[in-house]
């Protein structure tokens, strides 16, 4: 059964000597129904001590002409290829207490899986994110971008991986200073010695992941998640050690 899925991000003040509660402001993420298949989500809502708002969450596209809007403005994504289902995009977005919109970020290349984020003391906020390729770049021996993002004034970041028969998902680090530029775009690698997975012989394709990002007061990034597979950041490699009787399924 398909589901038409609608986020909504609220913010609500609310104070600590009255029991009302004011509804400041609310914008939809709506995704285009051009497509039929409108599917949004906001993973998370942080604030920073200045009182501005950070929001990530994706929109689904199945051609690249389909529009989503969020806080004004309009976001394009990935065009999906063949099959019956939508391109998953990520949107990043910065507002002020009004709930304006201060920048954006989003992907329109690759398949946006999943993410989590920390804001930053000078106003920007670094994120962990897992991307793959979309489905229209499933071919062979062909070198594609797995992740493109666009940062508030147009650039585009990208990393490309080969399609080898096993649709990879990556594993990145992002950092986007105050003005939503993106600083930094750094892959966490990991081992293709894919295991098969615990529902037959087919290789895993998703043996790493991210549960929570944060930054110290002098810019160290520090992330924790699980791995089945050896993970490496620089030179510094996380080895992997299987247990008897594993299946392929994640473990810490």
């Amino acid at each position: 059964m398909r589901k038409n899925l609608l986020s909504v991000i609220l913010l609500i003040s609310i104070s600590s000597f009255a029991t009302d509660i004011s509804l400041n402001w609310v914008s939809p993420l709506l995704s285009s129904s051009a497509s039929g298949k409108p599917q949004t989500q906001i993973y998370s809502v942080q604030s920073n001590a200045q009182g501005d708002a950070f929001v990530l969450g994706n929109y689904g596209s199945v051609a690249s002409s389909d529009e989503t809007t969020f806080l004004g403005a309009v976001f394009t994504g990935a065009e999906y290829g063949s099959g019956t289902s939508c391109n998953n995009n990520l949107v990043f977005a910065k507002t002020d207490k009004q709930g304006k919109l201060l920048w954006a970020v989003h992907s329109n290349e690759g398949y946006f899986k999943e993410g989590v984020f920390c804001p930053t003391s000078d106003g920007g906020a670094v994120l962990a994110v897992k991307f793959r390729l979309t489905q229209k770049n499933l071919v062979k021996g062909q070198e594609s971008p797995y992740m493109t993002l666009v940062d508030a004034a147009g650039n585009t970041h990208s990393l490309t991986a080969t399609y080898d028969g096993t649709n990879f998902s990556h594993i990145v680090l992002v950092s986007v200073d105050a003005n939503g530029l993106v600083s930094r775009i750094e892959p966490l690698w990991t081992s293709h010695a894919v295991p098969p997975s615990n529902t037959g012989n087919k290789p895993s394709e998703d043996v790493a992941s991210v549960s929570a990002v944060t930054i110290d007061d002098e810019g160290n990034v520090y992330f924790a998640g699980q791995h089945t597979m050896d993970i490496a950041l620089g030179t510094d490699t996380l080895r992997a050690r299987p247990c008897t009787g594993w299946t392929g399924d994640v473990q810490v």
